[in-house]
């Protein structure tokens, strides 16, 4: 099982992907490579107490050793049409902004994404089919680093 994270700054949300089964991708076929994330930019667009994004999750390959070492076939999250990073792209807004995210599952399974809601956990485990865009909307109402 891979997980990787979404973090909320200023709002108590954290999303994960969670994949059962192999993401082996071709090994003729060059995977994208994950990209670091600074987390220093916003993803999506706030307006009038409103964050939208449009995010993907993808195949990718992660390096966690950057050049040196083998790289590791992984699915990360990307925004719509955006280079797939690790960490996952940065939800960053007050409390109390109201958070639409639309999220499509470009793997080839299905799979969970939780905390993009306003309680973590369980409660807010949503499955997205493989191909399928699901949108959620939220409303962090406490701050801080999830």
């Amino acid at each position: 099982m891979h997980t990787y994270r979404i973090i909320c700054l200023a709002g108590a949300c954290v999303a994960a992907i969670s994949l059962s089964g192999a993401t082996r991708g071709s090994r003729h076929a060059r995977a994208e490579r994950i990209a670091p994330n600074d987390n220093e930019h916003r993803a999506g667009h706030l307006e009038k107490g409103v964050l939208t994004v449009a995010l993907e999750a993808r195949h990718g390959e992660w390096w966690p050793e950057e050049n040196d070492g083998a790289p590791r076939p992984a699915a990360a999250f990307a925004v719509l049409g955006g280079p797939l990073q690790t960490p996952g792209p940065l939800l960053r807004a007050p409390v109390g902004t109201e958070i639409r995210v639309t999220l499509h599952n470009a793997l080839a399974k299905p799979m969970w994404v939780y905390g993009l809601g306003e309680h973590r956990g369980f409660s807010d485990s949503v499955q997205i089919a493989a191909g399928e865009t699901r949108e959620m909307h939220f409303r962090p109402m406490v701050a801080g680093l999830s």
